[in-house]
C-alpha cells in the first residue's frame, strides 16, 4: 500500500460513509461488499458469510500462529433522521480539515476503516492470526452477527474500534434491561370519567414511581469501580447508575373516551454490580398497575482492568495519549457477545460520542490517526 496510511484511513471511512447501510436495509449488502472487495484488493484472503437473514458479515484472515486477535467493526448505522438538520448531506463522506461527517462516521466507520486498513498493512508482519470481522446488525442488537461470529472463533483477544475518541479506553458496558409495561383500565365516555378506569394515568403514576429507580445505588465490584468513575468523562452521570428512560407510550382510542389500556416501554441500562434479573425484580416492586414483561435485556461485562492486555494497550495509547483512561460504556456494544465467552475484548476508536446517533455525526481526523497509530503500536507489540 502506498501513501500516508491516515490519508488512505480517511478515504476509506469516507467512501464507507457514503454507502448508506441503515441496518436491515440492502445498504447493508452494498457496505460489506466494499470491505470484502478492498481487502481481496490488497491481497488479503476475505469472504462473506450470512449467518443470520439480512445481517452478513465480511471475514478476512492474515497471518499465522497458534494464538489469534480479532478485530471487529459493524458497517451497519442508525437512520439519518431529517436531513434538513444536518450541516451536510449526511452519505455525503463530506470532509474539512478536522473532521469527517456523516451517519456512521464515529459509529463506527473510521474506526472500521482502521481495522481494515492494519488488516492488510500486518498480514505476513505479526507472529499470529489475524481475523477480521465486519458485521452488519450491531444497531439493532447484534444477534446475527457477532453474537454468531463469538460462537465460531475462540480468539485469545478482541479489540473492538466502537467509537469512543482518543482517550477512552472501553473494557466493558452496562447491561441492558428493556421492558414493556401495559396497563389496563375501564372504559367510558370522555364526560363521565368517573364511571371509568383512565389506563393513562396509571401508567403514568406507574412511570413517576418506576424513575427511583435511578437514585437506587449498585455496588459495583471490585476492581472496576475506578472505571464506572472514569466513565462519567465520556457520557455524564449516567453511567455507574441504573438510567432509566420511558422511550415510547400509546394508549387511548379517541379523544372523547376514557382509556382502557395503554402501553409504554422503558430503555434502562444496568451497571456491573447487578444482574438484569435482580433489576426486572426491582421494577416489578415498584410498579402498582403495570404488567411488566421482558422486550430485550443482555448482562453487564467487562474485562479485568488488570488484565495483561489491557496493561499492553494502556502503555500503547500512552505514546499518544494524554493520560488515557479505561471506562465502562454507556450503550451496549458487539465486544459483549465475547466477553460473555469470557474473551479479553478491548474497545477503542475514533468518533465524538457527543453526536453518535445524532445530527451532524463526526469523527475527528486526528482521533482517527490516533487509533491507527496506537492499534499498530500494539498489535506489532502484542505478547501473544
Amino acid at each position: 500500500m502506498s501513501g500516508r496510511p491516515v490519508d488512505e484511513i480517511v478515504r476509506i471511512a469516507s467512501d464507507l460513509v457514503r454507502i448508506p447501510s441503515v441496518s436491515d436495509s440492502g445498504g447493508v449488502y452494498a457496505a460489506v461488499d466494499f470491505v470484502a472487495a478492498w481487502l481481496k484488493e490488497r491481497g488479503v484472503k476475505a469472504r462473506i458469510a450470512e449467518y443470520g437473514k439480512g445481517a452478513p458479515v465480511a471475514i478476512a484472515e492474515a497471518g499465522s500462529g497458534k494464538r489469534s486477535i480479532l478485530l471487529n467493526g459493524h458497517v451497519d448505522v442508525v437512520p439519518a433522521g431529517d436531513p434538513s438538520r444536518w450541516k451536510h448531506d449526511p452519505f455525503s463522506g463530506k470532509m474539512d480539515k478536522d473532521y469527517l461527517y456523516g451517519r456512521g462516521a464515529g459509529d463506527m466507520k473510521a474506526g472500521l476503516a482502521v481495522f481494515m486498513y492494519l488488516t492488510a498493512e500486518l498480514a505476513g508482519r505479526v507472529d499470529y492470526k489475524i481475523i477480521f470481522t465486519a458485521v452488519s446488525d450491531e444497531e439493532v442488537g447484534g444477534a446475527r452477527g457477532a453474537k454468531n461470529t463469538a460462537e465460531r472463533y475462540r480468539p485469545d483477544l478482541v479489540l473492538d474500534c466502537e467509537a469512543g475518541n482518543s482517550r477512552f479506553i472501553g473494557l466493558g458496558e452496562k447491561g441492558i434491561l428493556q421492558v414493556r409495561l401495559v396497563t389496563n383500565g375501564i372504559s367510558a365516555h370522555g364526560s363521565m370519567p368517573s364511571r371509568g378506569k383512565n389506563a393513562i394515568m396509571l401508567m403514568l403514576d406507574d412511570l413517576k414511581r418506576l424513575s427511583a429507580i435511578a437514585k437506587l445505588k449498585v455496588r459495583a465490584p471490585k476492581g472496576i469501580a475506578e472505571a464506572l468513575k472514569n466513565s462519567t468523562m465520556a457520557y455524564g452521570p449516567d453511567v455507574p447508575i441504573i438510567s432509566y428512560n420511558p422511550s415510547v407510550i400509546n394508549g387511548g382510542v379517541k379523544i372523547n373516551v376514557v382509556p382502557d389500556c395503554c402501553e409504554a416501554y422503558v430503555d434502562m441500562r444496568i451497571p456491573p454490580g447487578m444482574s438484569t434479573a435482580k433489576g426486572l425484580g426491582i421494577v416489578r416492586s415498584i410498579v402498582k398497575s403495570a404488567a411488566v414483561t421482558v422486550h430485550s435485556s443482555a448482562e453487564p461485562n467487562y474485562t479485568e482492568p488488570g488484565d495483561p492486555y489491557v496493561a499492553g494497550f494502556v502503555k500503547a495509547a500512552k505514546r499518544y495519549v494524554a493520560n488515557p483512561i479505561r471506562i465502562i460504556k454507556a450503550g451496549g456494544t458487539d465486544g459483549r457477545f465475547f466477553r460473555y465467552k469470557g474473551i479479553p475484548t478491548i474497545s477503542f476508536g475514533p468518533g465524538d460520542v457527543r453526536t453518535i446517533h445524532a445530527y451532524n455525526e463526526r469523527a475527528a481526523l486526528k482521533d482517527i490517526a490516533t487509533s491507527y497509530k496506537v492499534y499498530r503500536d500494539y498489535m506489532l507489540a502484542l505478547p501473544l
